[in-house]
This record gives structure tokens, C-alpha cells and sequence, in this order.
């Protein structure tokens, strides 16, 4: 049998203060909850409408490229790009060493979906090669120097956006197979230059 005590009042200011510390909590809790989502929402989205800067190695007509490609939504400003001197060391072809030293020594921009290329050597073959600068590269040496260059670690680093940080590593012979496919306003240029180098040899 359960017997009441009738004569013990309810101290209702208690149960009150109890009940409105409760309900404080839970909405600090609720608070601090959708705090969390709201940050969460906003690193997501950050994430995914950011510029994104991704390196490669690719081959384009007898070429080994370094292909720097803004893959993200937002345009990269203040890219600031350096390599280590080691892999430098080892380019044999110096005009392709110093135009890629001047292309990274810029404070380089870049819009979406943007892409640049440096060129590193040509690949593997049994052609000599001479550059601009009136210099000439046998296969042989070519060759030779290719079979330290494409071991050699290419480091990368840098920042852009004045957030972002470039932290790479790779070598050329991580990507080798890959094809550079041009887009179609390059494609119809080279296709044009190709019509009026005929066309001139034919006039001559």
C-alpha cells in the first residue's frame, strides 16, 4: 500500500528554477549543435567552390610537360610556385630550365578551369633537338638525361589565395602514358597553322 504525505507542501519556485535550468541547457545545446552544422555547411561548401590547383606530369608531341591546371570553381590569385633545385640541376635542356624558372617566378592567376604548361624535356627518341637559344641535344644525350630526370622528385611548393597551401611530390615517371588532349580552340589554331604552312610551301 502507498501512503502520501499530504502535509508536505510542493516547493514550486524549485521545480520551476529546475525546469528553466533544463530548458536553458537544452538550448545552449541546440545552440552550440547548430553552431557545429552551420560551420560544417559553410567548410563544405568552401570546399567545394573553392580554386583547386593540381600538378602533373603529361606527354604532348614528344614532350614531357608540367601541367598546372585549375580544376576548382573560384579563380587562384597570388600563386606563388617554387621547385626544388635538384630536379632543376638535372634539366639538361636549358632553355626549357629557364622558361620554367621564369613562368613559376611569377605571381602567376589563374581563372577555372585554366591550364599551363612548362616544358621539362622531350621524351625518349633517336632525333637531335635544337632549341632557340642556338644550342643542340643529341638523342643520346637526351636519352641519357632522361633516365635521371624522370627518377628525380619534383617538389612543389607554394601557396595561392593567400590560404591555400602547395605541398607536392612526384616524378615524371609516376605519370608516364599520360596524353595531353588540346582543347578545341587549340585544336582549330594548329589545325589553321598546319593549312597555311602547306599553302605556303606549295606558293613557293
Amino acid at each position: 500500500m502507498i501512503c502520501f504525505d499530504l502535509g508536505t507542501s510542493i516547493d514550486w519556485t524549485a521545480v520551476s528554477a529546475v525546469a528553466t535550468l533544463l530548458m536553458t541547457i537544452a538550448t545552449f545545446v541546440t545552440i552550440v549543435y547548430n553552431r557545429k552544422q552551420i560551420k560544417e555547411i559553410q567548410r563544405q561548401w568552401h570546399e567545394e567552390n573553392k580554386a583547386r590547383l593540381l600538378f602533373s606530369i603529361v606527354v604532348y608531341n614528344g614532350l614531357f610537360l608540367l601541367k598546372i591546371e585549375n580544376a576548382g570553381k573560384r579563380s587562384a590569385y597570388n600563386i606563388h610556385i617554387e621547385i626544388n633545385d635538384s630536379f632543376l640541376d638535372n634539366m639538361l635542356i636549358k632553355s626549357s630550365r629557364d622558361r620554367m624558372i621564369n613562368m613559376l617566378s611569377k605571381n602567376l592567376y589563374m581563372q577555372p578551369g585554366r591550364i599551363i604548361y612548362c616544358s621539362i624535356s622531350p621524351t625518349y627518341g633517336t632525333g637531335c633537338l635544337q632549341t632557340n637559344d642556338g644550342l643542340s641535344y643529341s638523342s643520346e644525350q637526351i636519352n641519357k638525361n632522361l633516365d635521371i630526370l624522370i627518377k628525380e622528385p619534383i617538389i612543389l611548393t607554394g601557396s595561392y589565395n593567400n590560404t591555400e597551401v602547395i605541398n607536392e611530390q612526384f616524378t615524371i615517371e609516376d605519370f608516364i602514358g599520360s596524353i595531353v588532349v588540346q582543347d578545341p580552340i587549340s585544336e582549330a589554331i594548329n589545325d589553321c597553322s598546319k593549312t597555311l604552312n602547306d599553302i605556303s610551301k606549295k606558293i613557293i
